[in-house]
């Protein structure tokens, strides 16, 4: 019998780069849950006090928040045959199974809804700041105002934009009325200046992450890092065994991955939610 040769190099699927548990402040948890503060409004404020004059009280008001661990979690199955013969193959698989498990957690940490067993992400978390573009013109300036909004309520400086791929074309292919490009052409800097230009531009000098994880209309700033923090309890676990229901006898070996973390947004404030316009 003639063996066929085989190619070891493998042709991979589309991946975009997860980053924005990146952008946020990490920790790691012993227990169940991770319990916070979230300092609301002060009431009252310091003064200038005339002498033997009665000085203002001022109290400072907080919230306490609760946040349980979610567990991610997915599994698949691969032969016995394709364990033993195609070993590169095995490890391509079980690398895009990691990636993917990473894919599903940048959507829960953006937009999870909060209903049990799912995280509560920054875009749905209460007391989150909002910005809206006038017009198509307008959206740059009104990114702008959002990272300004960041600052001057909460006094953090805005360390990250999360947009999606169509909304940050429509914003890298912008020109002005001499038909220059705004964040570089495609040889040159701005205006033929410099030998080139960063495949990914920041805007506004902001750290950018473009993904598809985020809804097309809708761009998110704040100060990630010290705003928000991902919790894990462990890191992400594979395990696999070929006893689960019938895969003995078919000659089968199930892989499953996970992670268990949760997500504690500290200063909601500290995040703008902007919808951009579309007249």
């Amino acid at each position: 019998m003639i063996f066929p040769q085989i190619d070891t190099s493998v042709t991979r699927g589309y991946r975009r780069q997860p980053v924005v548990a990146d952008l946020c402040g990490s920790g790691t948890l012993t227990s169940q849950s991770i319990t916070y503060f979230v300092e609301g409004v002060r009431d009252g404020n310091f003064t200038t006090v005339a002498e033997a004059g009665a000085k203002p009280q001022m109290h400072y008001n907080y919230s306490v928040l609760t946040e349980s661990i979610t567990k991610i979690a997915g599994f698949i199955k691969l032969s016995d045959e394709m364990i033993d013969d195609l070993a590169f193959l095995v490890s391509e698989i079980n690398s895009r199974l990691l990636y993917d498990l990473t894919i599903f957690e940048e959507a829960q940490l953006l937009n999870g809804d909060g209903t049990a067993p799912n995280l509560r992400g920054i875009l749905n978390r209460s007391g989150i700041q909002t910005e809206t573009g006038a017009t198509r013109a307008d959206n740059l300036d009104a990114l702008f105002r959002a990272l300004t909004k960041v600052q001057v309520v909460t006094g953090m400086a805005p360390d990250g934009i999360v947009i999606h791929p169509t909304d940050y074309q429509t914003f890298r292919l912008a020109k002005d009325t001499a038909n220059q490009y705004y964040g570089g052409g495609p040889f040159t800097g701005a205006y033929g200046n410099g030998t080139g230009v960063p495949v990914q531009p920041a805007l506004w000098g902001q750290p950018t992450i473009v993904t598809a994880a985020i809804a097309a209309g809708t761009v998110l700033v704040g100060a990630f890092a010290q705003a928000a923090t991902v919790y894990r309890k462990g890191g992400v676990t594979v395990s696999s065994t070929n006893s689960n229901v019938d895969d003995f006898t078919k000659n089968l070996v199930t892989v499953r991955a996970e992670e268990r973390l949760a997500l504690a947004v500290r200063i909601p404030q500290a995040f703008v939610k902007l919808t951009l316009g579309t007249t």
